[in-house]
């Protein structure tokens, strides 16, 4: 029996950057049906773009708000700190059932949680066999072992898309029935009236085509390809089309500095701007012609969902098989390999030379992730994921 009265549910998160499963946290803090779940917040760092969106009515707890690093640090020192804080924290506010998305947390909740009556639900959001070793390479084997018995431990176990459904049982070797497939959703409503906002920043060239990347500058989301396809298709169109091309990046990340070197080198300067962090991107990308998805992998991308709901196609890389399933059941269209600028560029260029068939499948698009991404039925079944979990953890 799962005790009267709403359940404590602790969502995990290193901090509240504008990333994607930050966004899903978000998603959740602000639906959980307040008479069923109080929410609340345990974060590494008081910080990141979406921490202002948090309802005021959700308690936060970040491990480094009053604390400085050891003078003296060894491997493992700090993450004993972080597991004994959040056991402490579990036990003094009587959580009921904590929740993460991420690997690095999924590292602390399980043996923070291990031995304890609060249930877990974790969610792997990209295929583990790349995103683990990309990530970083020391202590791999550890790490691993770790995650492993964290992930064995979950009282739910939730993967974005089959694919990586299928990637981290064979990378973790367990049953690939432990998992359950749970495409992230996409808040339309929300969407629908921030796309209708004005845009306040610079005022875009109406005799110009506008394309925009969305998300963290880091290595492994392909911004450098995409600045050299971008290039490619730039050049390419400039011999046969009326229209120059001016490509907007959107988002923050350790690439920054990298890549505006590149954008100079490649003489891109006065064609690519760097946004950096926008509370409403949907402003900007409902107004530009393509959005572009350079990944090298994936889970399954919520931006791609995005401009579907905002009817702007998209070229992206065949970064998981949870893409080309997408595009197989809306736009049908080409995928570039991961790694590969010179097919990407191909697919720039195509969309512009040939745009009726870019442009024909936008409603069928924006249905599809209606009727199988919508947020309202995301919670619902969170929701009864985490009274299900509770209940048995209880029952045990």
């Amino acid at each position: 029996m799962i005790p009267s009265g709403p359940l404590r549910v602790l969502l995990c998160s290193s901090s509240m950057s504008g990333g994607g499963s930050e966004r899903q946290m978000l998603n959740l803090l602000r639906g959980l049906d307040r008479k069923r779940f109080t929410p609340s917040l345990y974060l590494l760092y008081r910080e990141g773009a979406l921490l202002e969106e948090v309802p005021d009515d959700v308690l936060i707890h970040a491990f480094w708000s009053d604390r400085q690093p050891p003078k003296w640090n060894w491997p493992g020192r700090i993450h004993g700190w972080q597991k004994a804080d959040l056991r402490r924290h579990l036990t003094r506010e009587r959580i009921d059932l904590t929740y993460d998305r991420l690997f690095h947390m999924a590292m602390l909740t399980g043996p923070a949680a291990r031995g304890t009556s609060v249930a877990r639900v974790s969610t792997i959001v990209s295929p583990p066999s790349r995103d683990l070793p990309h990530s970083d390479r020391k202590l791999l084997w550890i790490k691993k072992r770790v995650l492993r018995r964290s992930y064995r431990e979950a009282d739910r176990l939730l993967a974005v898309s089959q694919a990586t459904a299928i990637d981290a049982a064979r990378f973790y070797g367990m049953e690939e029935s432990r998992f359950i497939p749970l495409p992230s959703p996409t808040d339309i409503e929300r969407i629908d009236k921030a796309k209708l906002e004005p845009w306040l920043g610079p005022q875009l060239d109406q005799g110009t085509e506008h394309l925009v990347s969305i998300g963290r500058l880091s290595d492994e989301k392909g911004h450098a390809d995409l600045l050299q396809a971008f290039a490619r298709a730039s050049s390419k169109l400039a011999k046969t089309y009326d229209k120059p091309l001016h490509l907007h990046l959107v988002g923050d990340g350790p690439e920054l500095s990298r890549l505006t070197e590149l954008t100079s080198s490649l003489g891109l300067d006065r064609s690519v701007t760097f946004h950096g962090h926008l509370s409403n991107p949907y402003a900007l990308l409902t107004r530009c012609q393509l959005l572009c998805l350079p990944s090298l992998y994936e889970g399954l991308p919520n931006v791609l969902l995005e401009s579907m709901v905002c009817e702007v196609p998209f070229a992206t890389t065949n970064a998981s098989s949870s893409i080309a399933e997408l595009m197989s059941k809306t736009y049908r269209l080409p995928l570039a390999k991961p790694g590969q600028p010179e097919e990407l560029a191909d697919l720039i260029v195509d969309r512009f030379v040939s745009p009726e068939k870019w442009l024909a499948p936008r409603v069928h698009a924006r249905r599809y992730v209606e009727t199988n991404h919508g947020l309202n039925r995301w919670l619902g079944q969170m929701e009864s994921l985490f009274e299900e979990a509770v209940r048995e953890k209880r029952a045990k």
